[in-house]
């Protein structure tokens, strides 16, 4: 499968001079975006204007040129994200999925060509650097108002002592 893309070069008068084509192996495409370092369970999906996949960074390499919709739990991400879009709203959206975590998923899109990459990452998975930060803010702050406490007694007993 492949995709062409074609672009008019312009001359000086604002008339057509040429075309410019170029072909991409959908293979390719795919291959490389696999190739592309992503965190742990995330997944990447290249859809063309008309809903199709071009490329996903994970799972069957048969799904290209399917639906996007029709993919396991990307209907959801899909629906979500656009109607995100829609609204005016270019953010993060959570996807919730009966009986799985929860997704953060987000949608980029290739105005030139209406293509839309969709990526998707497990929340447990997303949010663990964060949990974990505030793990050790936490036991810094609890050690800290410790530490305050005990200078607030010592302090405290030498500013009132009993006058002999």
């Amino acid at each position: 499968l492949t995709v062409s893309i074609a672009h008019p070069a312009i001359d000086t008068a604002g008339g057509v001079r040429a075309v410019v084509v170029g072909t991409i192996a959908l293979e390719e495409l795919t291959r490389t975006l696999r190739e592309v370092p992503l965190p742990p369970a995330t997944e990447a999906v290249l859809v063309d204007a008309d809903g199709q996949v071009l490329a996903t960074s994970v799972g069957d390499a048969r799904v290209v040129g399917q639906p996007a919709r029709a993919l396991p739990g990307h209907a959801a991400v899909v629906a979500s994200t656009d109607s995100a879009e829609a609204n005016g709203v270019h953010a993060t959206v959570r996807v919730r999925r009966p009986g799985a975590p929860g997704l953060l998923a987000a949608r980029a899109v290739v105005p030139e060509l209406g293509w839309r990459v969709y990526v998707t990452v497990d929340q447990i998975t997303a949010l663990a650097p964060t949990r974990r930060a505030l793990a050790g803010d936490v036991l810094l702050g609890g050690a800290a108002l410790l530490a305050a406490v005990a200078l607030a007694g010592v302090m405290g007993r030498r500013l009132v002592r009993p006058i002999d």
